[in-house]
């Protein structure tokens, strides 16, 4: 098996499309770009055409968009194309598409049957975003919190056992990966930042890229184990090892800690993210909390929603890691997770 599994936003982050050319075996190699996700199929396959080039691959149009896919995913033409490659890219833009457009009327077309050969063959499948979404099954569509829509996927990720979601710091998407999880009971959740990816040999998942992963294993439905992953730290998906990059340090117990109870309302902003995972590490009792607020119902002095309750807790086998000669948390394994949904109702003015 190998995949790499982007997070999206990945135009300017050249580390990635290197891994991916070299996956495919380096200079020369030929990748298949299929930009059937895309609203603009034929702009999307020029931006990564040239970044497939400046790899030292040769990029070649698999040309399956959402206005030719009837024919096309059936053409005998882009079956004996895709065999030829030594891998493909599924670009950004609605997952749905992708699937719409390779699954008709609930059977695989040509075209996704040649390139789960291609997979099988040890090929690279890869993709970003819309693309990063499909490469599991099932898969999240869209939508936010307990209206997000979650579906048939490919599968090319652990298939059944694993549910992908992108972007996932910069917009802000915990909550609805907690969802997606609890309305298919599949346990493990990886939450892919933008200018991330993870890189997918065999069951080893190594991060590559800008930001950071988030692994979560649903322990039952309200506890979770949750690690904070960045560049070079790797998972096996067979038993969900984390194995942290020997660049980085362990940090110790920090010489001042934060006093008193941790609560945080704003994690969904990228930044507090990763605050609350530099808080958690610096705090006293080892608990942090952080509430996110939905408002369904703007009644005035009333406001009828929902709120989500996570809770960070640092157990026994909770371990900080950060860059050697800075103090700034970049890696975080095991730490414990209680997440709740709750209805709520606020009454102001009295």
């Amino acid at each position: 098996m190998k995949l790499v599994v982007a997070g999206g936003a990945i135009l300017n982050v050249d580390e990635i499309f290197n891994a991916i050319t070299e996956l495919a075996g380096g200079s020369g190699c030929k990748i298949g770009i299929i930009p059937l996700a895309s609203d603009s199929p034929y702009e999307s396959w020029n931006n990564h055409r040239i970044l497939f080039e400046k790899s030292g691959a040769k990029p070649v149009l698999v040309d399956i968009t959402s206005e030719n896919y009837n024919v096309n995913a059936f053409s005998s033409e882009i079956f004996d194309l895709i065999l030829s490659l030594d891998g493909v890219f599924f670009t950004g833009g609605s997952q749905e598409r992708v699937v719409k457009g390779l699954i008709v009327n609930g059977s695989e077309t040509p075209a996704l049957k040649a390139i789960r050969m291609l997979f099988s063959s040890g090929k690279v499948i890869s993709g970003s975003s819309a693309g990063a979404a499909v490469m599991s099954n099932p898969m999240i569509y869209g939508g936010m919190d307990m209206d997000v829509v979650v579906g048939r996927g490919l599968g090319f990720l652990r298939d059944g056992e694993v549910i992908v979601d992108q972007h996932f710091i910069q917009r802000g998407r915990f909550p609805r990966l907690f969802e997606a999880l609890w309305k298919t009971d599949v346990k493990i959740g990886i939450g892919i930042d933008e200018g991330t990816a993870l890189k997918v040999i065999d069951d080893i998942c190594e991060v590559i890229g800008k930001s950071v992963i988030v692994l979560i294993e649903m322990k039952c439905r309200d506890s979770f184990k949750l690690s904070y992953l960045s560049r070079g730290d790797r998972i096996n998906l067979k038993n969900l090892e984390v194995h942290v990059n020997e660049s980085k340090k362990v940090l110790e117990k920090p010489r001042s800690m934060s006093k008193g109870k941790i609560c945080l309302f704003d994690i969904l902003n990228p930044q507090e993210f990763q605050n609350a995972i530099n808080r958690l590490y610096r705090s006293e009792e080892g608990v942090v909390e952080a509430l996110v607020i939905r408002v369904l119902e703007d009644r005035g002095d009333e406001k009828v929603g929902y709120a989500y309750r996570f809770i960070f807790e640092r157990g026994s086998n909770t371990t900080f890691y950060s860059e050697i000669g800075d103090e700034k948390v970049v890696t975080a394994k095991d730490i414990n997770l209680l997440v709740e949904r709750k209805p709520m109702k606020l009454l102001l003015g009295l």
